[in-house]
């Protein structure tokens, strides 16, 4: 199935919109700091180049009180329902590049899904390696309909309403800030 022009920007848009509501949300809300990737050229996925590759980045660059992560945002309008749970997920090619990315900057990578119209409606993060399944894209009848997809269990997603960032100790081996619930 091919897209044409028309969809594909507003695919786009939809997209940006959702980022810029998470965006929005971390700073005004958590205090985080936010480099918008996009920002520089609206036409093109912003990539991190090394030697070897180019990899493409996660959408937004985070920082809170010295420390450095990304963000990936996700707008969805429904979920996707398997064996009697909800799921959600995006394109395993791109799960690829910000696995790269997390393992090269040594900075980790978080998914914001953006969930919209069908209920369980909200924000909700998890971080990027604690995905629930791949999906090769290929139906009940062995038909390849959808190209591979990367899964996350709503249980396994945490809401963003009461997002909060936690900074390690200087004694502790990660420096590495972790998304997690104030209880």
């Amino acid at each position: 199935m091919g897209q044409n022009q028309t969809n594909f920007n507003e695919f786009l848009k939809f997209g940006e919109e959702g980022e810029e509501i998470v965006a929005e949300y971390l700073m005004n809300n958590c205090g985080i700091s936010i480099l918008p990737l996009y920002q520089f050229e609206a036409e093109s996925t912003p990539i991190i180049l090394n030697k070897k590759i180019k990899m493409i980045t996660p959408d937004l660059t985070c920082f809170n009180s010295g420390h450095v992560f990304f963000v990936e945002v996700k707008r969805k309008r429904k979920w996707v329902r398997r064996k009697g749970q909800l799921e959600t997920g995006f394109n395993y090619d791109h799960f690829i590049h910000y696995s790269r990315v997390e393992k090269d900057t040594g900075l980790k990578v978080f998914i914001v899904f953006n969930h919209e119209k069908e209920n369980p409606t909200g924000l909700y993060y998890v971080e990027l390696k604690n995905y629930d399944r791949i999906w090769d894209g290929t139906n009940s009848v062995g038909q390849k309909t959808y190209p591979p997809i990367c899964f996350y269990k709503y249980q396994s997603l945490k809401p963003l309403d009461k997002y909060s960032i936690h900074i390690p100790q200087e004694n502790n081996e990660s420096n590495m800030p972790e998304m997690h619930f104030d209880t």
